[in-house]
């Protein structure tokens, strides 16, 4: 999964909006590394792709600007990540199927 946004310009919209990298953290509850690696597009420093992803969205937002602009290629990434949830199977049973378990054998 590539996500294609200009990393630099993101440094530069922070820069010249005078935001402190640790009112941006405290605020996303990230760490300032967190942070960084979204303006370095450095997906590994993230446990999973989704996060990074949504957290993308989220700084994006919050630098006030509008994440379909930024990325370009943000349609094809949602409908990737749409798929994947629907495709993972819920392992978690409700009281109900647990009570047919254990009683209705």
């Amino acid at each position: 999964m590539i996500i294609d946004y200009d990393c630099k310009y993101l440094e530069q919209l922070r820069e010249n909006k005078d935001l402190n990298i640790d009112h941006l953290s405290h605020t996303m509850a990230l760490s300032n590394q967190h942070i960084i690696a979204l303006e370095k597009n450095d997906i590994n420093f993230y446990r999973s792709k989704n996060l990074f992803f949504s957290s993308l969205k989220k700084y994006i937002k919050l630098l006030g600007e509008e994440p379909r602009e930024l990325i370009k290629n943000l349609d094809d990434l949602e409908k990737k990540l749409n798929i994947k949830r629907v495709k993972q199977p819920n392992k978690e049973k409700n009281w109900l199927q647990k009570f047919r378990e254990d009683w209705l054998i």
